[in-house]
């Protein structure tokens, strides 16, 4: 197997190295997704409970024995798209995504549909047809069953069968099976199948308090305001119900959540017998969580498990996991401690056992043997800018590192958690996967990806630390010098700033090392720098809850210190420093240049946030409070009394129908300007959200460079 994607490397490279050695746009925003792209294996996976693995390349989908690392093909394009032809009476153009159903059977989307192929006997074993415009599918875990959402309702329907409607809202602002709280606190679905596909659970949602927000539609002859409910901090919140559908009974349950109808009921989690429902009741105030359990059938309130209770905010993101020996106990993370750790509730002793700690991060949860001795997970031990696998033995306490090479590790167990897939990059590794036996041990190489921009001239990265503006807290920095670098001149440059909670810039990885933008302009002779400040990912509770009532004045300190450094190295052209962010790096870039006027010379503030009272409930009050509670902080963090104080050149860019970072944003801090007699560049694009995407892509891209181009 090596030998085929190694001539696929040599290809990539010869035909790298016969290009020109400098990048351009279309290289670094459509090459970086195809031929500037580490390889990888499409549609790597366990196949269901075994102990093999499959994967797909163009021609056929390969199955790999680790047990005796015997590899063979074990179903061809040909043969997948000739019965799909006759079923489907239409040709994949490629092989599709596809996800395993327990050993034998597996599921790919085309166009409105779902199929199902079973390996055995080669044959589509059944097909969904959905409506075209479906949104929010769900599968039964067996796949005998899909639900999914029309508009703002849930329909069921089973296997090559007939479709039923669930539920029959018609008022406008109540929805059902849709994602709720604007996706934070680990929200990613609005439906959860009961593990042995019988029931499934569905928020309910109301929204008919929550203002409606105008976003303007171009396509019409004459524009249209197409409004959508956008609930702002300090303002009226989205009510949800958690709902329980039967299929044998054909009955739903509503689960009896009481209390104030604004709270948020996260991070749901089946029992295994599928007879309970736990879930996490944050309350508004995000300051207290309580842990409830709840009789499926009648939506009875049985248990109240424990609280968790912050004086700043608490965040559940995690659902919990059930233990497989004894019945009520659970795993469960949290950062209750400073740091994010796993705990094990033990229902006959209603208590919490702790069972990893220390100063660093549990960043995922991946399960434990059938003994529940050892449990796995991922975390940053060893290095915050490291990503490795861990098991803790729970009679002693020890933990040992599983996966040997620096870097940052996405790994995936087996259902036995005998075996994982271990795919690793770091500044040297592009990509790299490979099999181990729960113990660390490498069992077969699979795929080495070589350097695809092996024909580049890249510019050298360097990570260092410093401290923050407390002259405490440790911080990590990344600098990339041009590609022609030269001691004896002076460059500008280039700063590139978030800034914002749960991300994390700095990473010992292959596309942390290779940011393509920041490279293309270290081919044009600028400097990147880059910080993961205080307030930002995977340091720890009190690392960013600093933020708290204040978002963004730590890090604006934590910025000038980078800055302050970056003007004491000698190849630094202090006179020609530019800032460059999106989103809450926006906010970032246009408070740096406000804070300290004349210190950057050029700006770009993408989709920025100007003032939190216009954004979102959910975020906003967690780390601001309520304008009402927090007025101080409010007007501190308020860019347009700012504005007055803006030096040097700044271009605004916003997405015209933008629903995270509402469009009025910018338009606000326009306003400011012109009162005030100051002026900065602007650009919408009419027909993107927070962030453009696409081929649209390059035309941002060479936006921003030759805005940085021409003024530095």
């Amino acid at each position: 197997m090596k030998k085929r994607f190694l001539l696929g490397s040599l290809l990539i490279l010869s035909a790298l190295c016969s290009y020109n050695q400098y990048f351009t746009v279309e290289d670094i925003e459509m090459g970086r997704q195809t031929y500037l792209s580490p390889q990888k294996l499409k549609n790597l996976q366990w196949k269901g409970y075994t102990d093999k693995l499959i994967y797909s390349v163009e021609d056929s989908i390969y199955e790999i024995n680790v047990d005796n690392n015997r590899e063979k093909g074990i179903l061809s394009f040909a043969r997948l798209n000739d019965v799909f032809q006759k079923t489907a009476t239409d040709t994949l153009k490629v092989f599709p995504s596809i996800t395993m159903i327990p050993d034998q059977e597996f599921y790919f989307f085309f166009n409105s549909g779902i199929y199902i192929f079973n390996l055995i006997n080669k044959k589509l074993s059944g097909n969904y047809e959905l409506p075209v415009n479906f949104d929010n599918i769900a599968l039964s875990q067996n796949a005998k069953y899909v639900s999914y959402t029309v508009d703002n309702n849930i329909w069921l329907q089973e296997i090559s069968g007939s479709r039923i409607q669930i539920t029959n809202d018609s008022l406008d602002g109540i929805t059902n099976g849709q994602i709720v709280y604007r996706n934070e606190f680990g929200t990613d679905k609005g439906i959860f199948w009961s593990p042995v596909g019988n029931h499934f659970a569905f928020y309910r949602r109301n929204e008919r308090e929550v203002s409606e927000y105008p976003i303007l539609d171009i396509d019409n002859r004459v524009a249209k305001s197409e409004n959508i409910r956008y609930p702002m901090a300090g303002m009226k919140s989205e009510k949800t119900e958690v709902w329980v559908y039967s299929i044998e009974e054909h009955s739903l349950v509503r689960i009896q959540t009481e209390g104030d109808p604004e709270q948020y009921h996260t991070n749901l989690s089946w029992s295994p017998d599928a007879e309970k429902i736990y879930i996490q009741h944050l309350n508004r105030d995000q300051d207290t969580m309580v842990m409830k359990s709840y009789r499926v059938d009648t939506g009875e309130m049985t248990d109240v498990l424990f609280t968790e209770y912050d004086d700043k905010y608490v965040e559940p993101l995690n659902p919990v996991v059930f233990s497989g020996k004894s019945q009520g106990d659970f795993f469960y993370q949290s950062n209750r401690n400073g740091y994010n750790h796993i705990y094990y509730y033990n229902a006959n002793k209603d208590t919490l056992e702790r069972i990893t700690r220390g100063t660093w991060e549990v960043t995922e949860f991946l399960g434990f043997d059938t003994t529940e001795c050892y449990v796995y997970f991922v975390a940053t031990k060893d290095s915050p800018l490291e990503r490795h696998c861990y098991r803790i033995d729970r009679k002693s306490d020890s933990i040992t590192r599983l996966t040997a090479n620096q870097g940052t590790h996405d790994v995936l167990f087996n259902k036995n958690m005998t075996h994982f897939i271990d795919k690793y990059s770091n500044y040297i590794v592009s990509n790299k996967i490979s099999v181990c036996k729960n113990n660390g041990k490498v069992v077969q190489e699979l795929l080495d990806s070589e350097n695809p921009v092996a024909g580049y001239k890249l510019g050298k990265v360097e990570i260092g630390t410093m401290l923050a503006a407390d002259d405490n807290t440790e911080l990590y920095y990344r600098l990339v010098k041009p590609a022609d670098f030269d001691t004896s001149l002076q460059y500008p440059v280039l700063i590139y700033v978030y800034g914002g909670p749960h991300v994390q810039l700095i990473t010992n990885s292959w596309m942390d090392r290779i940011d393509y933008f920041q490279q293309y302009m270290a081919q044009k002779g600028f400097v990147s720098f880059t910080l993961d400040c205080r307030g930002s990912g995977n340091r720890g509770r009190d690392f960013e809850d600093v933020i708290h009532r204040q978002l963004g004045v730590p890090q604006l300190d934590d910025h000038m210190v980078g800055l302050a450094f970056l003007k004491s190295l000698p190849y630094v052209d202090t006179t020609r420093i530019g800032v460059h962010g999106w989103s809450f790096g926006g906010y970032m870039t246009i408070s740096m240049m406000l804070s300290f006027p004349g210190s950057f010379k050029v700006g770009v503030a993408g989709g920025p946030v100007i003032d939190w009272k216009y954004y979102e409930i959910m975020y906003g009050e967690r780390y601001m409070d309520t304008p009402d509670e927090n007025p101080l902080g409010y007007e501190l963090t308020n860019l347009t009394n700012y504005a007055k104080d803006l030096k040097g050149d700044l271009l605004i860019i916003h997405g015209a129908i933008d629903p995270v970072v509402v469009w009025q944003h910018s338009l606000v801090f326009l306003q400011a300007c012109i009162e005030n007699g100051v002026y900065a560049d602007y650009f919408i694009y009419p027909l993107h959200e927070h962030n453009v995407r696409g081929k649209d892509r390059v035309h941002l891209t060479t936006l921003i460079s030759e805005y940085f181009l021409e003024r530095l």
